[in-house]
């Protein structure tokens, strides 16, 4: 669903309302709906994307899951909205091992860094 790229909330909802495959993913990087919602911080789309059975831990093709991008992207609202739906804290990436607190602590952003720790982080994770 493009509309969650752009930020379309009314689009997304009106898509949602009827019927809108909401796992669908894009062919060739396998990205979905609620990866560009997170990638923008649209904290009410991603809302409505999980409300609507989105899957949380839901990773495009390199491994990037919508928490991941919102901590690139350093939207805080969209990292709490996600940790409350239950994102992994521990999910390594397959393409370079970085967990969201790795993301987080390169990001600088010490807001969304106490999230992550306070969310149950661990400093010490480190995948084989």
């Amino acid at each position: 669903m493009l509309a969650a790229s752009e930020g379309n909330e009314a689009v997304v909802l009106r898509l949602l309302a009827a019927g809108a495959q909401v796992k669908a993913t894009l062919v060739g990087n396998g990205c979905s709906s609620l990866i560009f919602a997170a990638q923008h911080g649209d904290v009410a789309i991603i809302a409505a994307l999980l409300e609507a059975g989105a899957e949380v831990e839901h990773a495009c093709d390199d491994g990037i899951t919508p928490l991941i991008r919102s901590i690139m992207e350093e939207h805080e609202a969209a990292v709490a909205v996600l940790l409350q739906a239950g994102a992994n804290v521990e999910h390594a990436s397959p393409t370079d091992g970085g967990t969201p607190l790795f993301v987080s602590a390169a990001t600088g952003n010490a807001a969304v860094l106490a999230a992550l720790l306070e969310a149950g982080a661990m400093v010490d994770f480190f995948d084989e």
